[in-house]
């Protein structure tokens, strides 16, 4: 997944989406996100390691 910037408030507003297609997880707790290239990056993870 590809945010437009790592913006706090918007990665917070994504909360738990999943999308296990493409193994991304976001947990309200972890987002995982960094910017490369100017775009906000969510890495892959589980959701064992989220919790």
């Amino acid at each position: 997944m590809v945010l437009d910037s790592c913006n706090d408030d918007y990665i917070s507003a994504l909360g738990d989406l999943q999308n296990t297609a493409d193994e991304f997880y976001v947990h309200k707790d972890y987002t995982g996100a960094v910017e490369i290239m100017g775009k906000c990056m969510l890495m892959p993870m589980s959701c064992e390691d989220a919790n």
